[in-house]
């Protein structure tokens, strides 16, 4: 335990991927400090705004920096957060036929843990405000299909759950097809066939019940129109949980028709998330705000994941 928490150590502080050995809890962040800076919204119902938020997180869709920033956001807020965990199942996020994340988790403790909560996140099928009562609105973010599908196999190098002579071919044509049209579809689309029905009833859940969604390559766009949703301050952050300890960057063309032919309702999917989020920003985001001096702006900690800290600082000694 000690040993790859110094050798992990070393490599974050000297920033080389290499010196770091592979753990369940190995995790890197980026460099690059990111700014929400907040915009202008206009257009979308009160009821749109107030109602408490369950963030339908997707596996390997940029979710734990979205997390982050809710996490951080609700501390600042003195507001009630509960993430679901997946107990059990390992590894929890390679979403094989009947997989059903953290829904029991939801299930089995639908009391104050849960009800009471201002905002809600977990790996979870659609349906969980069912077992809570009351009205509530979704968010979520949607992946390329096979960029989802990759970056899953290689964290899961990263984090010890397979090896290095795993086969991707075989781990993905394992896994189950169209995850993420199941899962917005509901916990009883996780298993049997995936047609044209399951795919609607994915779109009509997110027309629906969610506020707010949006591409994976968007997901900075994304939190800056959710920061301003709820009246939160500005955030600067780096991008969290990469997977940097990687056997796989390539596939052939055979195999990238084989899944592409997989996940083919996935991939309308995410055409259907984009382009939706265009229409979305054109008839919602009036401006995007611009951060000055004297600003005050939650600065997260590169280690929020592990420490929960942040700072409110002044923008102006931020980009000093």
């Amino acid at each position: 335990m000690l040993i790859w928490k110094l050798r992990n150590y070393i490599a974050d502080k000297l920033n080389i991927t290499a010196l770091a050995g592979r753990h369940s809890e190995l995790q890197f962040s980026d460099d690059k400090l990111v700014f929400l800076p907040g915009c202008t919204l206009k257009g979308i119902p009160p009821e749109k705004r107030e109602n408490p938020s369950i963030f339908l997180h997707i596996p390997k869709t940029a979710g734990s920096t979205v997390i982050a920033i809710l996490e951080a956001e609700m501390i600042e807020a003195k507001s009630a957060y509960s993430r679901a965990v997946i107990q059990g199942y390992r590894p929890p996020i390679a979403i094989i036929p009947g997989w059903q994340g953290a829904w029991s988790n939801v299930q089995d403790r639908p009391d104050r843990y849960f009800v009471d909560a201002d905002l809600i996140s977990g790996h979870f099928p659609f349906g969980v405000h069912s077992i809570l009562g009351g009205r509530y609105n979704y968010f979520t973010v949607v992946r390329e299909p096979i960029a989802r599908e990759l970056s899953t196999f290689n964290y899961l190098y990263q984090t010890g759950a397979i090896e290095k002579d795993d086969d991707f071919t075989e781990f993905a044509l394992r896994m189950v097809d169209n995850p993420q049209v199941r899962m917005i579809a509901g916990a009883s689309s996780m298993s049997g066939p995936c047609d044209e029905a399951m795919y609607q009833q994915a779109i009509q859940n997110l027309e629906s019940h969610f506020n707010l969604y949006g591409p994976s390559e968007k997901t900075d766009e994304v939190l800056n129109v959710l920061v301003s949703l709820y009246g939160w301050p500005p955030v600067a952050y780096t991008s969290f949980n990469i997977t940097k300890k990687k056997i796989v960057d390539v596939i052939d063309d055979k195999l990238r028709q084989q899944l592409a032919e997989k996940h083919h309702f996935d991939t309308r999917l995410h055409h259907y998330v984009s382009a939706h989020w265009e229409q979305f920003k054109a008839e919602h985001v009036e401006a995007e705000h611009s951060l000055k001096a004297g600003d005050t702006v939650m600065l997260l900690d590169k280690d929020f994941q592990k420490t929960k800290g942040y700072q409110m600082v002044d923008y102006g000694k931020i980009k000093a």
